[in-house]
């Protein structure tokens, strides 16, 4: 991991990036140390914006929009939590909306991950599904669908084969909906409103 982060801040500073601090391992310090990180200049191409880090490293990138910082956000495959920063409530809320995010927190960071009660998880390349909460549960449960036709006919109306009375009723359905024709159309939705009940308690060899 630490070559990882490594080649990352290599890669940014040889495509024109600018560290303000840290940048390089302390090989003074025991263990794999690697200090906080703080980047600017950072451009989309450059693997600080495509690929994950798992490292103590940020990016400043300025913006004149919050459309533009939106877009900048949205820009990777990534999409596990993110955090707002801003002294308007309301505008960091309409921010929130937009981020394709599994999470975001606002005037603080992962708070979220804390708080068992809300489902926890990511977007896109960040994985599917969620732990905590309800839906974090429900990932551990088997899910049956059941359906029971409880109508009064002896079979449905789609049931094939189809008798001569229900083909001649799916045939006046489909002109009803789309005959060019108007007059067409309802004396055939006329028809098969009528007929709807003949048809569903034909048998079949009827």
């Amino acid at each position: 991991q630490l070559a990882k982060v490594e080649d990352q801040v290599r890669d940014a500073t040889d495509k024109g990036a600018k560290v303000l601090v840290g940048g390089r391992r302390d090989e003074t310090r025991p263990g794999l140390y690697f200090p906080p990180t703080v980047i600017t200049g950072v451009t989309p191409e450059m693997k600080l914006m495509r690929d994950e880090t798992f490292g103590p490293v940020l990016r400043v990138i300025p913006y004149d929009r919050i459309d533009e910082a939106i877009k900048t956000a949205n820009g990777t495959g990534y999409g596990l939590s993110g955090a707002v920063f801003s002294r308007d409530s309301q505008e960091a809320r309409s921010i929130v909306r937009r981020l394709n995010t599994g999470s975001v927190s606002i005037n603080d960071t992962l708070l979220g991950f804390a708080v068992e009660s809300l489902p926890f998880g990511g977007r896109g390349e960040s994985g599917v599904g969620r732990y905590h909460g309800k839906d974090g549960l429900r990932a551990f449960c088997h899910v049956k669908s059941v359906t029971e036709y409880q109508g009064k006919a002896s079979r449905e109306p789609w049931w094939f084969p189809l008798s001569p009375a229900g083909e001649d009723m799916v045939r006046r359905t489909m002109s009803a909906f789309f005959s060019r024709n108007p007059l067409t159309r309802a004396v055939n939705l006329f028809r098969v409103a009528k007929g709807l009940r003949r048809f569903a308690q034909d048998r079949v060899g009827d």
